[in-house]
């Protein structure tokens, strides 16, 4: 047996002289990975030791068939004394590197298995503080105090004010393995943790917090617009924020803001661009229209509206009048059966705003006493009448309307076509706009307060033809059918 070992011994240093002198300075540029402290190791493919100092310790060292362990120049690898090496590839020993059998020491005065150092030191006995390179627990972990064997390698940690799982910064602390770890602290999560002098510590964070005074922002975002209302309609282009959680509102992401709403809304997903009011999610656009006031329309104005502008304002700054498509015996139940009878053809039609019958049954019930009385104190100020058509002027202002003509006939339904022809409208009122005489003498010519659809009573008309007779024409018995007039009072 003594005589086998000598001839390996003897093989083992023949080859590594062949290699010195054959084969020159050689290093290979990858280093060997996977070396543990203690134990076994092979070298599995073509490497060298990186330390200055390194090999095995308490175990035996193996290079595979292929491969090559190089001994870098000025480096000492060791293997220790009743351990074997087995070369079934081959080993470089570059000038002035050397193998050596010896021991491997790492510098722990506290004997806490956690080097003082990364230096190691090969010699056959212990140097001041040393210990065996394979009792310890980490090589590339040192100890950050070797007087203190209850404190071991330094900790990450990072600052969380907020308590949120994200960290502001890094910082580090002298640790140890033991109480690092436990996480019976007040926050919540294993991703905090007690130091030895029981301060809660963040030791792993999700990322790094824009904000770590609020806990609801944590996330630099880039590409976020600011629409409050949640509405779609963003009141500024894209900007960075510090943002939280998100959700989702018709399809659309939100972003937290640091007050705690969902107002961040992410660019690109908007139906539209700059919010003329974004805390009210039915108002994001400027439309143009006219303020109406006392039956009269102002300057045109800009609007802040949803879909369609406000009650109160209109598109067009005037107002319709026609004569209905449906005609009435003179049984118009009353005065506020006429106008009810105006108001849902025009409804019919889409036509919007409020209508009046031009129509009176007594000195307090003419067209001015029932929503009229807007346009008859405004006279000329007040809003012109068209037809139907949209541009066909009946008359030019309230003031025009009881002069005792109109510029136009009436003779345009609600929807827009001309077909009154020359029937008869009832009215009982003058062309100045007040109840006519007729309906307030003996016979009372008003279908008995238009409740009346006999032929013994009577009711005065106007012809929808004439711009001339078209309020004041005479007298029909209350059986036929008749149009009404229909002036529009309101939008």
């Amino acid at each position: 047996m003594r005589n086998k070992r000598l001839l390996l011994v003897i093989s083992f240093f023949l080859f590594t002289i062949f290699y010195l002198l054959f084969t020159g300075d050689k290093a290979y540029a990858a280093a060997c990975s996977s070396i543990p402290a203690g134990g076994d190791y092979t070298v599995s493919s073509s490497c060298n030791f990186s330390g200055t100092v390194d090999g095995v310790d308490n175990g035996n060292l193996t290079i595979n068939n292929g491969t090559t362990l190089t001994i870098n120049a000025g480096q000492t690898v060791v293997w220790n004394s009743g351990k074997s090496i087995t070369v079934n590839g081959s080993i470089i020993i570059n000038s002035t590197g050397q193998l050596k059998k010896t021991n491997l020491w790492m510098t722990d005065a506290d004997s806490d298995n956690y080097p003082a150092s990364t230096t190691q030191v090969a010699q056959d006995n212990a140097p001041a503080n040393g210990r065996r390179r394979n009792l310890m627990s980490s090589v590339s972990s040192t100890d950050c105090n070797d007087s203190d064997s209850t404190l071991q390698p330094t900790r990450t940690y990072y600052t969380d004010a907020d308590a949120d799982g994200y960290g502001a910064s890094a910082g580090s602390e002298c640790q140890t393995i033991s109480t690092w770890g436990n996480s019976a602290c007040t926050t919540a999560g294993s991703a905090y943790a007690k130091n030895s002098a029981s301060t809660c510590r963040l030791i792993s964070v999700s990322g790094t917090d824009c904000d770590d005074t609020r806990n609801n922002v944590w996330l630099t975002y880039n590409g976020v617009a600011l629409d409050a209302d949640q509405d779609g309609y963003i009141a500024s282009g894209s900007e960075q924020w510090c943002v939280g959680n998100s959700t989702t509102v018709s399809g659309r992401t939100y972003y937290m803001d640091y007050t705690g709403i969902y107002r961040g809304l992410v660019y690109g997903q908007q139906l539209g661009s700059s919010d003329c009011l974004d805390s009210d999610g039915t108002k994001y656009q400027n439309l143009t229209g006219y303020a109406f006031s006392s039956c009269a329309f102002g300057a045109s104005q800009q609007v802040c509206s949803g879909s369609s502008l406000p009650s109160g304002y209109s598109a067009r700054n005037y107002l319709y009048a026609f004569s209905t498509s449906t005609t009435y015996t003179g049984n118009l139940g009353g005065v506020t059966g006429a106008d009810s009878k105006c108001q849902a053809r025009a409804n019919a039609a889409g036509l919007g705003g409020t209508y009046t019958a031009w129509i009176s049954q007594s000195a307090t019930t003419e067209p001015r006493d029932r929503g009229l009385s807007a346009c008859a104190s405004a006279g000329a100020g007040s809003a012109e009448w068209r037809e139907t058509d949209g541009t066909t002027v009946t008359v030019n202002n309230w003031a025009d309307l009881t002069d005792g003509s109109i510029d136009n006939s009436i003779n345009r339904n609600e929807n827009g076509s001309a077909d009154c022809g020359s029937t008869y409208v009832w009215t009982c009122t003058t062309s100045g706009g007040i109840l006519h005489q007729y309906c307030s003498e003996t016979p009372i010519w008003d279908c008995t307060n238009w409740s009346s659809a006999v032929s013994s009573n009577q009711g005065m008309t106007g012809q929808c033809t004439s711009a001339t007779y078209w309020t004041d024409l005479g007298e029909l018995t209350c059986d036929p059918t008749l149009h009404l007039y229909c002036f529009q009072s309101g939008i």
